[in-house]
């Protein structure tokens, strides 16, 4: 039944993916946080995950581990999962992310290259029948041991120019054995992955495609060939589809910067729906629950996937739930401070939001004695100081010269495109 006094009714239905009951329809994307260390499990990494769980996603997609040690291994940020050895951290993540309420799904992916740069080799290309078949298996031997951690299901990669995506693509699979050519040979790689999924965790557990349906490269994996792949994996027994675009060459569409438009990949969620029966997870710079619900309400998917979201406002969900969209700390969609390296010292943060990959150390408590608080400039740090005055329990006022607050994120000459940090303040 839907709440007639709930700003975002559709938002906030309970869903299912395959036998999965999610209490919402907001999903938080997978995102490397680089958090790990030795490629255990980290008080940081649980704080990260526990407080956008509390903050009331309803399934949240855990970062991608190496597999194939040491083969696919990308340093100690990352997360491992090719070994027992690693179960006892990973149980730990998952009953921090149950404990508030919400799902996790744990990110697989293999790289289309591995050796160093000056040595790269393109399994897309060199890797045999054989060595795909073995790579194949290293998915279903994750996705046990993934069951055994208390993951609910998995996702797997097929975009981002990674392995799976290189091998559905014409462009990138020249290929003349079975796994090239016609589109059921590029399409067995994955179709492969999925058995070996179904045979390691179980048939039930739930496996949810994160699948590149466009490449913006002329004679390029598209729509068409994707509906038919879609259908494919529906059959196989996968639970939903997670619809992205873009590749290596074409990055933009998987991840869209400020100059791109809002929800840029939803038609193409909506296509990939006309062509399946299974659930559909629309993703691509999907700016808060306004944005969310109108997807949602006209049927171009059945769930949202936001990540950006999610790092800028961890509790945006439960904001959004409680009738409050004007008190969520929206993206500003910079790509700075959450991709690369992030800040120095720091590692991967948030420019809007300090307390991101912090939440275990930066707690904001009340203050045994109430005070009057003064605070000189209305920029983004003295708009972020009074706040945090505020919520310790003071009296606060800010002095701005200017007639707006924001400082230069509000300044009323910002190129067009940056509209997103204009509506920040």
């Amino acid at each position: 039944m839907v709440d007639k006094t709930q700003l975002y009714p559709t938002l906030f239905q309970p869903g299912r993916i395959g036998g999965l009951r999610l209490r919402n329809r907001a999903i938080m994307g997978v995102y490397p946080t680089h958090y790990a260390a030795d490629s255990q499990v980290t008080d940081r990494l649980v704080g990260f995950y526990r407080a956008r769980s509390k903050g009331g996603a309803a399934l949240i997609v855990v970062e991608g581990p190496c597999l194939d040690f040491p083969r696919d291994y990308r340093g100690g940020a990352q997360l491992r999962i090719d070994e027992d050895a690693f179960l006892p951290g990973l149980i730990r993540l998952t009953r921090a992310i149950h404990g508030e309420g919400a799902r996790a799904f744990f990110h697989l992916n293999y790289p289309a290259q591995i050796g160093s740069a000056e040595a790269r080799v393109r399994l897309y290309e060199r890797a045999n029948a054989a060595e795909l078949g073995r790579i194949i298996r290293t998915f279903g031997d994750a996705a046990g041991r993934a069951r055994e951690a208390g993951f609910d299901g998995v996702e797997v990669q097929a975009g981002w120019g990674e392995l799976v995506s290189r091998l559905l693509s014409p462009v990138y699979n020249h290929r003349t054995d079975e796994y090239g050519g016609f589109l059921v040979n590029r399409a067995r790689f994955l179709l492969g992955v999925v058995k070996a999924i179904q045979k390691s965790a179980g048939p039930e557990f739930p496996i949810q495609v994160k699948l590149s349906v466009r490449e913006f490269l002329p004679e390029g994996f598209d729509v068409e060939e994707a509906q038919a792949v879609a259908a494919m994996l529906e059959k196989e027994g996968v639970a939903s589809i997670l619809v992205s675009a873009g590749t290596a060459d074409t990055r933009r569409w998987a991840l869209p910067p400020q100059a791109a438009p809002p929800a840029p990949l939803a038609p193409l969620a909506a296509q990939i729906k006309e062509a399946v029966g299974i659930p559909i997870v629309a993703v691509g710079k999907i700016k808060g629950p306004d944005a969310a619900e109108a997807i949602l309400a006209s049927g171009q998917a059945d769930f949202i996937a936001f990540t950006r979201p999610f790092i800028a406002d961890p509790d945006w969900p439960a904001k959004a739930r409680q009738n409050r969209p004007e008190d969520i700390r929206g993206c500003i969609y910079c790509l700075q401070d959450c991709s690369g390296s992030g800040v120095k010292g720091l590692g991967r943060a948030c420019t809007v939001n300090p307390f991101t990959g912090r939440e275990g150390v930066l707690r904001i408590r009340k203050s045994s004695k109430r005070k009057r608080v003064v605070v000189v400039g209305g920029g983004p740090a003295g708009m972020q100081a009074a706040i945090t005055a505020a919520e310790r329990g003071h009296g606060v006022i800010i002095f701005e010269q200017a007639p707006y607050l924001g400082g230069v994120f509000a300044y009323p000459r910002i190129a067009g495109y940056k509209g997103d940090v204009v509506q920040l303040p």
